[in-house]
Formats: C-alpha cells, sequence, structure tokens
C-alpha cells in the first residue's frame, strides 16, 4: 500500500494538506504531532496564499475601476463573497488538514489493518494500483484543463490583466489539489467496498451438483469452511470502512462545504454578470476575464 499510494499523498504533503510521511506511518507513532518543519511549512503557505489572494483582489478592484452604487451593490457583494469564500476555503483546507492528522493517520492504519486480514483470512493481497492510476489521471486532466484555459486568458489580455491572472494561478491550482484529496479518499473507500463485495460472493459462491432426477442427491448451498469465522471478519472490514467514511467527511467536511458554497456564488455571480452584458450594462470584455 505504502508503495503504490505514497507518490500521490507527495503532492498533498507538498500542498500543506497532509502531515506525514505513509512511508513512515506506524502504529507506534499514529498519535505523534506533526513536526516542526511541517509546521513552518503550513504558516509559510498560509502566508503566501493569502499574499496572492489580496493581491489578485487588489488587482481586480483596481482594473475594474467601480464605484459603489445602489445598481451594483448586490454584485459588488456577491463578487467579494467569492473572493473570502476562496481565501475562507484555502485556510480552512490547510488547517483542518493539521488538526485532523491524527484522523488522516487513522484512515491509511485501518487501511492497512483491512488488507493484513483480507491476507490472513482470506489469502487476497490488496491492490491500489487502480486508485493510483485513476488519481493520476484525474489530476492530469485537470491541471491540462486549467493550463490551456488560463494560459489562454493570460496570452489574450493586456499586461496589467495579465499579472492578475498570474497572482491566481496558484490558488487555483491549489483548490484542484483540494478537490483531488477529497476525490483520493473516497476512491479507496469505494475501492474497498468493491472489494469486500467480492469476498462476500466468495463466500457466498453456489457450487451445486449436477441434478438428477433423485431429489436425495440435491445438495444445498455450499459455504466455505469456517464460514462464520469468515462471515465475522467481513463485519470487521466493513466497521473499519465505514469508520473511515466517517474520518474522511470529519476531517475534509467544512472545507468541501464552504467549497460547494463559493461554486454556487460563482455559477450566480457569473450568471448575472453575462445577463447585463447581453442587455448591455457591462462591456464584452469581462466575460474571458471572469
Amino acid at each position: 500500500m505504502e508503495q503504490e499510494l505514497n507518490g500521490n499523498l507527495k503532492v498533498f504533503e507538498l500542498m500543506g494538506l497532509q502531515y506525514f510521511s505513509l512511508k513512515s506511518l506506524r502504529f507506534a507513532n499514529a498519535d505523534d504531532r506533526p513536526s516542526c518543519f511541517r509546521i513552518l511549512w503550513m504558516l509559510l503557505l498560509l502566508s503566501l496564499l493569502l499574499f496572492l489572494m489580496l493581491g489578485y483582489i487588489i488587482s481586480e478592484t483596481s482594473e475594474m475601476n467601480e464605484k459603489l452604487t445602489a445598481k451594483n451593490l448586490m454584485t459588488f457583494s456577491i463578487r467579494h463573497a467569492l473572493n473570502i469564500g476562496i481565501i475562507l476555503v484555502m485556510f480552512s483546507s490547510i488547517i483542518q488538514s493539521f488538526w485532523f492528522t491524527k484522523s488522516a493517520k487513522k484512515i491509511f492504519l485501518n487501511m492497512k489493518i483491512i488488507s493484513d486480514l483480507a491476507q490472513q483470512e482470506f489469502g487476497i493481497q490488496t491492490n491500489f494500483k487502480t486508485v493510483k492510476i485513476e488519481m493520476r489521471k484525474r489530476f492530469g486532466a485537470l491541471l491540462f484543463y486549467f493550463i490551456l484555459t488560463h494560459g489562454t486568458l493570460i496570452s489574450l489580455h493586456h499586461r496589467k490583466a495579465q499579472f492578475q491572472l498570474m497572482f491566481g494561478a496558484f490558488p487555483m491550482i491549489f483548490l484542484l489539489t483540494v478537490v483531488c484529496k477529497f476525490v483520493f479518499y473516497v476512491s479507496t473507500i469505494n475501492h474497498h467496498l468493491i472489494f469486500l463485495k467480492k469476498i462476500l460472493e466468495n463466500i457466498f459462491k453456489n457450487q451445486p451438483d449436477q441434478v438428477k432426477h433423485d431429489l436425495a442427491s440435491v445438495r444445498p448451498i455450499k459455504l466455505y469452511q469456517n464460514s462464520l469465522k469468515e462471515l465475522q471478519t467481513v463485519r470487521k472490514i466493513y466497521n473499519l470502512i465505514y469508520e473511515n467514511g466517517t474520518l474522511v467527511n470529519d476531517s475534509n467536511g467544512f472545507a468541501i462545504l464552504v467549497m460547494l458554497c463559493s461554486f454556487v456564488i460563482a455559477l450566480t455571480i457569473s450568471g448575472y454578470e453575462i445577463f447585463v452584458i447581453i442587455v448591455g450594462g457591462l462591456p464584452y470584455n469581462r466575460i474571458p476575464r471572469k
């Protein structure tokens, strides 16, 4: 598990979304706090993201050069609420990841226990290569789309707008990483559920004898040897999967909620501004930028 997933988790460590290394994770150090270096890295990331977002907001405000009036009060308020929401998503993601470090460790330790139980009781080894490949494909597709659209916008706008777009590049990549982290955890849970389903199918696999005219020769469905013990093991595995789902919600729920609210605000303000542009209230050059 460590070799298959550690490469994906390095991205989360770099972005301040994970404060331990999977290769060095053991049951003995599950309660250890993050090192001083990781704490300093978290503070540095928070400062950098805040600086970039403030620079983006200031450059956006100076470029628009709008005065607050009764007509644009709603648009002005929602736009700045969106900027505040993005800052909250970034800060809550980093702080929540730091605060729930023990919960994140518990998730991977539970995954180790599941792998050990499957190996000992059923002789089946868990394989996380599919999760690893799917995660890299998703993150690569998102990153490619972002670079393509962001690079196109930078090339189309004048220098001042290019400077503004460059300020917002890293925060947007950070938000993509937050989404990928949540999708990664959900993928591991789905992977274990599919794995558990296969185990149950093997336990209750029907092996009927050839049916003859004599009903006495028809045997009932057979269970594997020690089926009761195997079912108890399956129950333990399911409880661990359920616990992991709860831990994922606790350690990522607030950040994802704030992000969803920000998305709703972004869709609202974008739709409203497009409507105003169509009726002639705003210039058309705001379309590709916003």
